[in-house]
């Protein structure tokens, strides 16, 4: 009875029993899913990565591809290394590896351009002309002839002769540029007058009296300046002028100028300037000259104007005095008169200013710029290419030996250049091959983004629902990856 009455008992043990050996069916079933899905995807990595070096061989070509050939680590275990492509090259232009055809048309032009200009400009500097030291002769012949005479300024204060000033006075600006390209200016107040006279003149010439103005230079001061222009130029002073002495009429006085029929000429310029409350003069006589010289090849003669080769034109000759020069100047640099020119044929220069010759200037800057452009590019295409053999890495640097396998690789075919990271580069990284004791005959793959049970597709073949099996979930706690 006691037996019947616990018949519960065993029926539960029986059921623990039961329920143990399901949990531990479940357990060992998760178990071998986990340990499947590891080799496949384990398998899937290697057949990607052989694919990929497949790949790379075919991009690269037959001479690359025997270089990228795997090698088997020495230590023995299982992994292989990528060997790094090596830079093949031929004989290059000319035998020189290192030159492609296009640097070879570079350094050509260059090349060519560095002759040509060297062979232009040492010609232009041989075959400049020469100035020989000569004496030449003056020629001003004929012209009016001027008398210089004396005026009296007159007038009343009211009529005739005036004096003027006129504030000048304003704001000025001083601008400059800074390092950093900013421009600042300054701007300030200047105090200014400008005074001046307009002179009623009389003289009288054999009993003739004659009449006219003149007008004064001006003078610029910081303080006022009539008085001083008064006192200066006073009603009843006399005041020296030059007239022609065949029309007294004609005359000239702060500005004067003397004409020849040959073309020479002189000037004479008067100029005030004004120190404390004194007026003081200056004058400044110039001149332009014609002259004559024998032809030393032709046995003839030139005639030209003495010609100022620095600044073009006819060379001026210049003399500053304290009281009137044009006379003295006319008479030096007469009619007739030596003076020392340097002539090249029917070319008269004044000593020292004869025009430097374009490719004297010009040699010394130019020609060897060209050389140094030529060179620089020949020993440039040099230095950025690589030796075949070595191998360059995404450092910049290359080595004959040593590769780790770590660096990336850039690949180059065209004698060694170092075409940076884009372009033709390639990484490669070490591959290792993955063994397993297991069998792989009950493994499988879906197409479709999940994987099915084992047992579903037989021999590791694919399955075509491309969906989980046993209802989707994630089995023995694995991680998935999407």
């Amino acid at each position: 009875m006691a037996e019947d009455e616990r018949w519960w008992v065993h029926d539960n043990e029986k059921e623990e029993g039961s329920s143990k050996e399901t949990v531990e069916d479940a357990m060992n079933k998760a178990e071998a899913e986990k340990i499947q899905r590891e080799e496949e995807m384990a398998e899937a990595r290697h057949e990607l990565e052989l694919a990929r070096i497949e790949a790379e061989k075919k991009q690269l070509g037959a001479k690359d591809s025997g270089s990228e050939e795997p090698r088997v680590d020495s230590e023995g275990d299982g992994e292989e290394v990528a060997q790094p492509p090596m830079v093949t090259g031929n004989s290059g232009v000319l035998g020189l590896w290192w030159l492609s055809e296009g640097e070879a048309i570079v350094v050509a032009i260059t090349s060519v351009l560095a002759i040509a200009v060297g062979v232009i400009w040492t010609l232009g500097v041989i075959s400049a002309p020469e100035y020989t030291l000569t004496t030449a002769t003056i020629e001003a012949d004929g012209g009016e002839e001027w008398m210089l005479a004396e005026a009296i300024i007159s007038g009343d204060g009211e009529n005739g002769t005036g004096w003027f000033e006129h504030d000048v006075s304003g704001w000025y600006e001083d601008c400059y540029t800074d390092d950093e390209g900013y421009e600042w200016c300054d701007s300030y107040w200047v105090q200014e007058y400008e005074c001046y006279a307009d002179l009623y003149l009389k003289w009288s010439v054999d009993g003739t009296e004659y009449d006219g103005w003149a007008y004064t230079p001006s003078i610029v001061t910081g303080y006022r300046c009539l008085e001083i222009m008064e006192d200066y130029y006073q009603i009843g002073d006399t005041l020296s002028f030059w007239h022609i002495s065949s029309d007294p009429s004609d005359y000239q006085v702060f500005s004067v100028r003397f004409d020849s029929s040959e073309g020479t000429f002189w000037e004479e310029t008067l100029w005030h300037w004004v120190d404390g409350n004194t007026l003081y003069s200056e004058y400044v006589c110039e001149a332009e000259l014609r002259v004559t010289y024998d032809d030393a090849e032709g046995g003839g003669y030139y005639t030209s104007w003495v010609a100022d080769g620095e600044w073009g034109g006819n060379y001026r000759l210049f003399q500053p005095s304290d009281v009137s020069c044009i006379s003295g100047f006319a008479e030096e640099l007469g009619d007739g008169q030596p003076i020392e020119v340097m002539v090249n044929r029917d070319e008269a220069y004044m000593v020292g200013f004869t025009p430097m010759n374009f490719y004297q200037l010009t040699w010394i800057c130019c020609v060897p710029i060209f050389v140094l452009l030529a060179i620089v590019t020949l020993v440039f295409s040099r230095l950025s290419n690589t030796p075949p053999g070595a191998y360059v890495t995404n450092k910049g640097v290359y080595y004959h030996q040593g590769y780790d396998g770590n660096d990336v690789v850039i690949i180059n075919n065209q004698y060694g250049r170092r075409w940076g990271l884009g372009g033709s580069n390639r990484g490669h990284r070490r591959t290792r091959r993955i063994s397993s004791g297991r069998g792989s005959s009950g493994r499988s793959r879906s197409s479709g983004g999940g994987r099915s049970t084992r047992g579903s597709s037989g021999g590791g073949g694919r399955s075509s629902g491309g969906g989980r099996s046993s209802g989707g979930g994630r089995s023995g706690g694995g991680r998935g990856r999407r």
